[in-house]
């Protein structure tokens, strides 16, 4: 493996361990975990009342797939950073199927990212309540955890195209 793939992975495996904690901490903390325990986790008919129906109510699987696939290319990347690592040159077919995974993750890390992010923000611009208390929904770490995994796709995307400029 040359220094500049080794380097983006590397930097793509620290980056996963930064967003997975941070997702998980705005996952577990967040009262949006407890709203979904409700029938109408969007408070949708007392949103109908006032006019303000929305017209998207971001499921919770949103957030649980976020955490899910950062954790499974977590897990995936240290695989596949030790198994390059151990071999000094590794065969065609295992260099296809690593260009293969990167791209493919590069492409499912964006898609949860983008969902994340607008999830947070629409759930925040609900102003949902517990009697007379706003819920914490922790939108400022969910929005950062988006980012990075927007920043880890394209981590992902330059190791693939470094990988597959080596052929």
């Amino acid at each position: 493996m040359n220094p500049c793939t080794r380097f983006w992975k590397i930097t793509g495996i620290i980056l996963a361990i930064i967003i997975i904690a941070l997702g998980l901490y705005s996952y577990i903390e967040s009262d949006w975990r407890i709203a979904n325990q409700h029938e109408d986790p969007c408070q949708q008919n007392v949103l109908n009342i006032y006019g303000r129906k929305d017209k998207w109510c971001p499921p919770i699987s949103i957030e649980e797939y976020f955490v899910a696939i950062n954790i499974i290319c977590l897990l995936v990347s240290l695989i596949s950073f030790w198994y390059t690592k151990c071999l000094e040159k590794p065969s065609y077919i295992m260099k296809k199927v690593d260009i293969f995974y990167h791209w493919l993750a590069a492409l499912l890390l964006l898609i949860a990212g983008i969902l994340f992010i607008a999830s947070a923000i629409t759930v925040l611009t609900m102003h949902l309540m517990i009697g007379r208390r706003e819920l914490n929904m922790r939108t400022i770490e969910k929005v950062i955890a988006g980012a990075l995994t927007i920043i880890q796709a394209l981590v992902y995307c330059s190791i693939g195209f470094f990988l597959g400029r080596r052929e």
